[in-house]
């Protein structure tokens, strides 16, 4: 019964609101019914018309974001990337050639600052004037290009604390002795004690000479040549280890200071010897060189502190953390406009997308709507006009060129002229909308297309990019490696050219002392029995005869250093980017002392033996630092391979052969050969392909060959070619012109 009833409440409760609903649509139905036929018709018209510009309308914006998206990547975002990156990359070589000063003084490197210097300042200003702009086109509330705004202030604030900096170091490198706190102490205290204790020590011999006729003089006479001696030798070694901080230095000081407190203690021992004129010169002695021997450990202190460079320390504490801020801050910059970058297309693909669906959507909308209308004012106006039947149906058929026949002026006559006049208008308007609907198409395949070869383009670009970058890493290496070797090529001349003069005046002090010795023995043939058994313990004879025999050798090897040292010179030229007029052979050669290390006899292999057949060669106009990393990356590669052969083949013999001749009246060739394994076909097609390595990882970087073809094709204007058979050996051929083009060019033209 309850079911029941629930029931009938609930169908008269449905039944109530399905009569309220035709209530409510019966009165715009009747409305609509009570509507003239020319009335029906431009409502309906209008309907479709309204929808079709609403479609057109909807798509046009669509594409105008696109078109706006793709405006702004071009004219700010990408030359935003690009002008970051290009200002990371100068601000990096300004802090580079910061420290190549700094380290040696080259004022080729305070140039390339200056130069890096002003390339950076106007990347920044086409950064400031880019984001300017960004900003003017920007939407509102875009926080993106604020925070933009921000960094590059940051940036210019940064800079505006760096600019200072390496003018200021500079200034210090210059001024040694400012630079140097310990050098400065040394010049303003230590001197004056220096010349007191060696002119107080020389008057001592010079007064002991005089009086030299007493016998028991010698021992005297020989603690005060000895204490001069060690003396000048250990201040020598403090000046030397004050400049380098090496410890070798350190230590020769301290030897030579044992030797001089030794000798001090002997004169101080022998003192009742001496005369009361030679006592008051050794009472000012003693003074002035007490006053000197507590100053070593004070500067020792101030050499072994973080200070011992201002220069360096400005650099390490000041210079480089505002770089590396202002790195951080570009690299910033750079992710940011790569975003946005990234963020526009993506809105431009997205604005595309959507217009095409808005348009297939549109189109089936209208068309819809289009076919409804017809079929709702077919039905409504079917009993007064049978007689357009014909006509309507030919229309539903297709053939919008069908026309209905004007009988009379009354409202069928009208609404006979008005459906022809709407069968014009629908064939026009569906003329229009599928012309539109192609041509949309062709813009949309078209805008499709450009952004394709745009991102095509920008991908190539990132390639390209990352390949300037380890090429720049790579060649900055060689640069470091060229100005180390410089520096120690440097460091080594100076203590052995301090060492090889020194060497002319030991063998004269040498000679003299001989000759002294030789004087004594004639004029005094019988020595005390001390005297006689000193001589036999030191093997006197043995002595004579041996010491000129030491100093010769050690002549012969401070020679050999000083040759050393010019090979690395000649080698350490990898920032000289002027053309120069040089020998090639100078370039082998001094390429092969620095791998000589590698070229003797290993615990895993016998030695490399280097054969080398120089043919006459003219001087040759080239870049001889780069041209020095050509052979440098070859001779390599050489040693690599016969390395690897030796370990399958342990009575292998390598050998190395470099042939060099001239090639016409304008050319120069140079073959670099091996007897290794060779290469196979498939490595030898890639081998200059850039990253391209056969080596394990950590390595090899592949960038080797590939740099040496850029410098021998690119810079040279010449060829790098290779040829090979496994088994067999490798050779390498580079040609190069004798004069480049430009100074030929220069020589014609004069």
């Amino acid at each position: 019964m309850f079911l029941r009833v629930l029931w009938l409440q609930s169908r008269s409760h449905w039944q109530s609101l399905s009569h309220g609903l035709r209530s409510k649509f019966k009165e715009p139905k009747s409305a609509y019914s009570r509507l003239s036929i020319g009335k029906k018709l431009n409502l309906s018209f209008g309907i479709l018309v309204a929808v079709t510009f609403l479609v057109i309308g909807i798509t046009y914006w669509e594409g105008h974001r696109a078109d706006i998206s793709i405006d702004k990547t071009q004219q700010y975002h990408f030359p935003s990337a690009l002008a970051s990156a290009q200002a990371q990359s100068n601000l990096l070589s300004m802090l580079s050639n910061v420290r190549g000063y700094l380290a040696t003084s080259e004022s080729a490197f305070r140039n390339q600052y200056q130069v890096s210097r002003l390339a950076f300042e106007a990347d920044f200003t086409q950064l400031k004037a880019l984001s300017k702009g960004l900003n003017k086109a920007a939407r509102p509330g875009n926080t993106v290009n604020v925070e933009q705004i921000e960094r590059l202030e940051e940036l210019e604030r940064l800079y505006q604390q760096w600019l200072f900096l390496p003018e200021e170091m500079f200034a210090l490198k210059d001024r040694v002795v400012e630079n140097q706190p310990a050098l400065k102490q040394l010049q303003s205290v230590g001197d004056i004690q220096i010349n007191l204790t060696l002119d107080g020590a020389t008057q001592l011999i010079d007064l002991q000479l005089q009086r030299s006729s007493m016998s028991d003089s010698s021992e005297l006479l020989e603690a005060l040549f000895e204490f001069r001696s060690s003396f000048a030798l250990s201040v020598a070694a403090l000046r030397s280890y004050l400049v380098t901080r090496s410890p070798s230095f350190r230590f020769e000081y301290a030897a030579q200071s044992k030797k001089n407190q030794a000798a001090w203690a002997q004169i101080l021992r022998l003192q009742t010897q001496l005369s009361a004129e030679q006592q008051t010169e050794l009472d000012k002695l003693e003074k002035a060189y007490g006053a000197f021997v507590a100053l070593p450990s004070q500067l020792f202190e101030i050499v072994e502190s973080d200070r011992y460079r201002t220069d360096l320390f400005l650099l390490s504490t000041q210079a480089e953390p505002l770089a590396t801020k202002m790195l951080d801050e570009l690299a910033a910059i750079v992710v940011a406009e790569q975003n946005a970058l990234l963020r526009e297309l993506e809105i431009s693909h997205v604005s595309l997308a959507r217009a095409q669906w808005q348009t297939l959507l549109g189109g089936g909308i209208s068309l819809i709507l289009a076919i409804a209308l017809v079929l709702t004012l077919r039905r409504a106006i079917t009993i007064p006009i049978r007689r357009l039947t014909h006509t309507t149906a030919s229309i539903m058929a297709g053939d919008y060129t069908a026309k209905a026949p004007v009988t009379s002026r009354d409202e069928i006559g009208a609404l006979a002229v008005t459906f022809n006049q709407m069968t014009y208008h629908l064939r026009a308007s569906r003329q229009a909308l599928e012309a539109h609907s192609r041509n949309l198409e062709e813009q949309v395949t078209e805008r499709t297309q450009q952004l394709q070869i745009k991102n095509n383009q920008l991908q190539e670009t990132l390639k390209e990019l990352k390949q300037a970058q380890l090429q720049l890493i790579q060649t900055e290496k060689m640069s470091c490696l060229g100005q180390l070797v410089a520096g120690v090529a440097h460091e080594i001349n100076n203590p052995v050219n301090f060492i090889y003069g020194n060497l002319t005046h030991m063998n004269a002090y040498t000679c003299d002392l001989l000759r002294l010795m030789t004087l004594y023995q004639q004029h005094y043939p019988q020595p005390v029995p001390e005297i006689q058994s000193e001589i036999e313990v030191v093997d006197l004879d043995f002595v004579t005869t041996d010491l000129p025999k030491v100093l010769s050798s050690m002549k012969v090897g401070a020679q050999r250093i000083q040759g050393i040292v010019a090979s690395l010179r000649t080698f350490s030229r990898m920032d000289e980017a002027e053309i120069e007029a040089i020998d090639l052979h100078e370039g082998l050669n001094s390429t092969l002392m620095i791998l000589e290390s590698r070229l003797k006899a290993q615990p895993n292999r016998s030695a490399i033996a280097v054969e080398r057949q120089y043919g006459p060669l003219p001087l040759v106009e080239c870049y001889p630092g780069q041209l020095n990393q050509v052979f440098m990356n070859i001779l390599s590669n050489a040693i690599d391979a016969l390395e690897e052969r030796y370990l399958r083949e342990a009575e292998f013999q390598p050998v190395i052969a470099i042939r060099t001749q001239q090639m016409g009246l304008d050319q120069v060739q140079i073959t670099i050969s091996d007897n290794a394994l060779g290469i196979p076909e498939a490595v030898k097609q890639r081998l200059f392909d850039p990253f391209f390595t056969t080596k394990p990882v950590g390595k090899g970087t592949g960038l080797g060959l590939s740099i040496s073809y850029q410098i021998v094709s690119e810079r040279h204007g010449g060829s790098l070619t290779c040829a090979s058979e496994l088994r067999q050996g490798t050779h390498f051929k580079i040609l190069i012109p004798l004069v480049q083009p430009h100074q030929a060019e220069d020589t014609n033209s004069d």
